[in-house]
């Protein structure tokens, strides 16, 4: 009677065939499984895609079913397997209870597979290795095996001796060896019969399915030889050791043999009962696939050590082996060469795993199973944490806190199977967020927030805000009030961290203590405070806004903030002395004349699409930094309005094409610096009357520049003028009084500079010349000679040159 537990297992692998046949994923079309089926339609998808359509909503996306459920893969199969062997008074009833979910695909295969029941086992085996791709192809696959096993050869008397030694156990493999027999020539059976009578311990039926495995008539040869020179007790556990293999190919066969030939009974013992399991396969085994260390306790072995690498030479895995899988100590590697490190047990991670690239850690979690279960920490490659979660089955599970690459919130709320559930908050940048309720991963029913960040820099230099640990244990608070803004003072200790009131009494004079308010805006934010600014009938006071003196107001370098909406909720602060703007990308600048109360303005990563001040800033603006800024092709600042700027700072701005400064501009300025960073400034204009106390005028490093023009009087006190490495500039233009003090001039690496322009009274106090690699170098006018006895130092210029500037100075 043929074991009835063999026909079951041949039929779950026809039933996971026919499973492999459906389709991919109606939303991403991936092939691969594991697949997801729901539990009120017979639908199925990938396990990402319909866990993303479920944060919407708990229907199907193709049929508009409501589900309950997800049906796992191997669930999923034990349902079919269950229609299958249920018995034929049971079979009605069984398939109507599992009818919903039965995919059209899977409906008359099922019928099919019932009906195989009733073969034999040497068909069913068969069955199993051959394609099919529905109900027909099935069918007719078992009907050519049928005729193929009616037709084939007898075995000859002494081929069925060899079939007679097989083992009771090789049910799996017994047609394909059976086959194996049937067709091998006399010639072979008889080295396999001498092998038998040398090594008389060696199980034939056992060597049989290894030659099999092979599938190599002419291997026999190779392999009995390598036999014969074995002793007795030795191959014969060799053979059983390649018995337990689910497979062994010949030059794997060769080669163990090989290997094992001189080892040590001891070492072959360890090889094969905790290290082997098909490493060679597929490649030579490299120098150190192998076992390398053994483990034992009371003097026997009970594990190995050892190494295993793919085919293409990276190493899978290295560590500890026990019964021939991972157990212990080790490190597995992927396809990224990245490799997950901690204790395994029966082949799967358990307890604490660490997950390295070769630099640094990506994530640390607990297993149980080779799932992540418990507390999971994600790192970002330089350190900072991406993520805090509780996992359970490899699903998000419990409180969860996410953080982008600076170490600020992302969200902070609660997951339940892999969705965000219950109260939480997503942030959309440092202190700002919206706090509500989870509902399938949509937040609803929200309110804006504002979270305290301790002591944050007032220029937020390097890594940006900084993030203590007490910001992830303080709850959140709210950012409008019935008919006020509310601002906190991030500098303060009090109250869990700063003061929520925000006035906190040393807004005084005294700028280092002055408090320090921070403002994150995006387009959302800005529109909410517009909004609520449009809502009110009567002036909106700022909680803190009387005692907000320095403001950093910064964005996410994406969004378009209107600086027309952002003026008008700024000019409501009237104690403003300060205002960073940080990595905001504005649009509608300075369109209109609004005016704050803060002397001093900072543009640190802003982009704009000119930065053109034709108003006023502030009343009194003492001081202009514009520093890493995008998309201005021109800078101008109006004549008469930036007069009183006594710090002016342009500093890394690639896109400026032209720089302009107005009528008397920057007067109180100490020195005019341009250098590097530059790469696209073609001119250099300063109106009369700007920069006239500055000291020190310098043009270095700007491979575009073309032109320099100096109004009347601009720069009037510069002692020394430094213009080098300046390859484009063509010429240099100066009216009377400029440069009037100067008594250092020196230019280097201006090849193509041709024409230098003097009007009256320039460089009156002119003790020394130094120009070098000026080969282009013609034309120097001027409307009277200089007639200084300066040090003269001319390198590399042009002999029309030469000439030219000795004229000039009355030579």
């Amino acid at each position: 009677m043929e074991n009835e537990n063999v026909r079951r297992m041949f039929l779950k692998k026809i039933v996971e065939k026919c499973m492999n046949c459906l389709d991919e994923c109606p939303i991403c079309y991936d092939l691969t499984p594991p697949r997801v089926f729901l539990n009120n339609c017979y639908h199925y998808y990938c396990g990402e895609c319909i866990r993303n359509s479920q944060q919407l909503n708990s229907l199907c996306p193709l049929c508009n079913t409501k589900y309950d459920r997800f049906i796992s893969e191997d669930d999923y199969k034990k349902y079919m397997m269950e229609i299958v062997m249920s018995d034929a008074g049971n079979f009605a009833a069984t398939f109507e209870k599992y009818r919903k979910i039965i995919a059209p695909a899977m409906n008359e295969s099922l019928h099919v597979i019932r009906e195989l029941r009733k073969k034999s086992i040497e068909v069913l085996s068969k069955l199993v290795n051959m394609n099919f791709k529905d109900d027909r192809t099935l069918r007719l696959a078992a009907q050519q095996i049928e005729v193929s096993i009616t037709t084939t050869r007898k075995p000859t008397d002494e081929q069925q001796e060899l079939i007679n030694e097989f083992p009771e156990d090789m049910f799996e493999d017994y047609c394909r060896v059976y086959s194996f027999i049937v067709n091998m020539e006399h010639e072979y059976i008889v080295l396999i019969r001498n092998l038998k009578q040398r090594q008389r311990e060696i199980h034939i039926g056992k060597l049989v399915r290894i030659l099999a495995n092979c599938d190599s008539y002419p291997g026999i040869e190779t392999i009995c030889d390598l036999m014969y020179n074995y002793e007795p007790s030795k191959i014969a556990r060799m053979v059983n050791y390649m018995y337990k293999l689910k497979k062994n190919g010949f030059r794997e066969t060769v080669e163990l043999l090989t290997f094992h030939s001189a080892l040590p009974a001891e070492q072959t013992d360890a090889f094969f009962k905790h290290y082997y399991h098909n490493q060679w396969l597929d490649h030579t085994h490299f120098e150190d696939e192998l076992v390398t260390e053994m483990v034992r306790k009371d003097g026997k072995v009970v594990a190995v050590k050892g190494n295993e690498y793919n085919r293409k030479g990276h190493l899978v895995y290295t560590g500890q082996y026990e019964n021939g899988v991972f157990n212990g100590p080790g490190r597995k590697y992927d396809a990224e060469r990245n490799y997950y490190e901690g204790i395994f047990e029966d082949g799967k991670k358990s307890g604490k795993f660490v997950y390295h690239t070769e630099r640094y850690v990506l994530t640390e979690a607990m297993y149980s199973n080779d799932k992540r279960c418990g507390e999971c920490t994600e790192y970002y490659s330089d350190g900072h944490v991406r993520s805090v979660c509780r996992y359970d089955h490899d699903e998000k599970n419990g409180p969860a806190r996410e953080m982008d690459g600076t170490g600020g919130m992302l969200f902070k709320g609660t997951y339940a199977n892999g969705v965000r559930t219950g109260k939480g908050c997503k942030f959309l940048g440092p202190h700002l967020c919206k706090c509500g309720i989870y509902e399938n991963g949509v937040l609803m029913n929200w309110k804006w927030c504002y979270m305290l960040t301790v002591r944050m820099p007032m220029e937020m230099e390097g890594a940006d805000p900084l993030y203590p640990d007490s910001y992830y244990t303080q709850e959140p608070l709210d950012l409008f009030a019935k008919d006020r803004i509310n601002l906190f003072d991030c500098t303060k200790s009090g109250n869990n961290g700063a003061d929520v009131r925000g006035a906190v009494g040393n807004a005084g004079n005294d700028d280092k203590n002055a408090n320090n308010y921070f403002l994150f805006v995006n387009k959302e934010v800005l529109d909410a405070l517009d909004a609520f600014y449009r809502r009110q009938t009567g002036p909106t006071p700022i909680t803190g806004g009387d005692s907000c003196r320095h403001l950093t107001v910064y964005s996410n370098s994406i969004d378009e903030i209107d600086y027309e909406v952002l003026a008008s909720v700024l000019k409501e602060l009237g104690m403003l002395s300060r205002i960073v703007f940080r990595n905001i990308r504005f649009v509608n600048f300075m369109k209109s004349d609004v005016h704050y109360t803060a002397t001093s303005f900072s543009f640190i990563g802003c982009s704009f699409d000119d930065f053109v001040l034709n108003t006023c800033l502030g009343q009194c603006v003492n001081d202009l930094v514009v520093r890493k800024c995008l998309g201005m092709p021109h800078m101008t600042l109006k004549g008469g309005l930036y007069n009183s700027v006594k710090e002016f700072k342009v500093k890394d701005c690639v896109d400026l094409q032209e720089l302009y400064v107005g009528e008397n501009n920057c007067a109180m300025v100490p020195e005019f610096v341009l250098s590097r960073g530059f790469s696209q400034l073609r001119s250099v204009e300063l109106a009369p009357g700007s920069f006239y106390v500055s000291m020190l005028f310098s043009l270095t490093y700007l491979p575009n520049l073309e032109t320099v023009k100096l109004g009347k009087r601009a720069c009037r006190s510069v002692c020394t003028v430094v213009v080098t490495h300046c390859p484009k500039l063509a010429s240099i233009e100066m009216g009377d009084e400029v440069f009037m003090n100067c008594s250092k001039w020196m230019m280097e690496g201006v090849k193509a500079l041709e024409t230098v322009t003097f009007s009256m009274g320039n460089m009156k106090k002119l003790s020394s010349i130094s120009i070098k690699d000026a080969p282009s170098l013609t034309t120097v006018k001027f409307k009277l000679a200089n007639r200084k006895a300066a040090l003269l130092n001319l390198t590399d210029v042009n002999e029309e040159g030469v000439k030219a500037i000795n004229k000039w100075l009355g030579h």
